[in-house]
């Protein structure tokens, strides 16, 4: 439960290219061979060239009796001459009796220049992530309005694109690459209804930080998603494949400054 969440926040955050101050808020659920297994809620605030935001995520029914995880996760930066810059990434998240507090503080080149975990890592339980990994980064956060407006832009100026695009990513434990792979407008059956949306697979390619186990966990299991994007580029529908069963990811609500948008137009 806790890594599908976190690999769906990865990429469902969701920011205007151009507002001035504006409040967003997402509600998405997600299901596992169809029973719902947890709810995740997203708000984003902006102001001017200031962006924060806030992740929050629950697990529900089975798994919120297996695993009761939860986690709050907030980020914030700059956008300036259309480039995200990120200055804070907090995550907090707690599961069953274990529990840990996350905070990365970045440089304006995008340098981890501060970073916390509390309580630390067991001695010698990961490899430890070297410093060169450690520049021009994002958050998990950061990382995926990077990831949304990248694919925008990339569609912008070719509506046939299926570029492959590389986000570099640190979390505080692991350094990987976001893999966006564009390939192109689908129908896909949304809400009782045939929808023409953008396809775009994600997945992650591990650079540092990785034990053994990790990597081969990686290798049995994909890791990857692919998502359905509207004409506005939001993420209405997910789907992913595990060896425990298929997940989906539905948007349920959308709301803009207080005004309530349909998410399946």
């Amino acid at each position: 439960m806790r890594k599908l969440c976190l690999y769906i926040a990865l990429f469902l955050f969701t920011a205007s290219a151009q507002a001035e101050q504006k409040t967003e808020n997402y509600v998405f659920e997600a299901f596992w061979g169809g029973l719902k297994v947890g709810d995740m809620r997203l708000v984003i605030n902006q102001d001017g060239e200031k962006f924060t935001i806030t992740n929050i995520i629950n697990s529900a029914g089975i798994a919120k009796l297996v695993s009761k995880y939860s986690s709050v996760n907030i980020a914030s930066g700059t956008k300036i001459e259309g480039k995200f810059l990120p200055k804070t990434y907090t995550s907090e998240w707690k599961r069953k009796k274990e529990s840990q507090n996350i905070e990365l503080q970045f440089s304006e080149a995008g340098d981890v220049i501060n970073e916390s975990l509390i309580p630390p890592e067991r001695e010698g339980k990961r490899p430890a992530v070297e410093a060169k990994f450690k520049k021009a980064v994002f958050d998990p956060v950061t990382a995926a309005i990077v990831s949304r407006e990248t694919i925008r832009e990339e569609m912008k100026k070719n509506p046939n694109s299926q570029a492959v695009l590389r986000i570099p990513t640190y979390d505080s434990k692991r350094r990987f690459d976001v893999i966006c792979t564009i390939k192109g407008n689908k129908s896909v059956m949304i809400g009782g209804k045939m929808q023409n949306l953008l396809h775009i697979h994600l997945r992650r390619e591990p650079l540092a930080g990785y034990t053994d186990k990790d990597l081969v966990e990686m290798k049995e299991d994909e890791q990857s998603i692919d998502f359905y994007l509207n004409e506005d580029f939001v993420p209405v529908w997910g789907a992913a494949k595990a060896q425990m069963g298929s997940a989906t990811i539905k948007l349920i609500s959308y709301s803009s400054s207080g005004v309530k948008v349909t998410p399946y137009k």
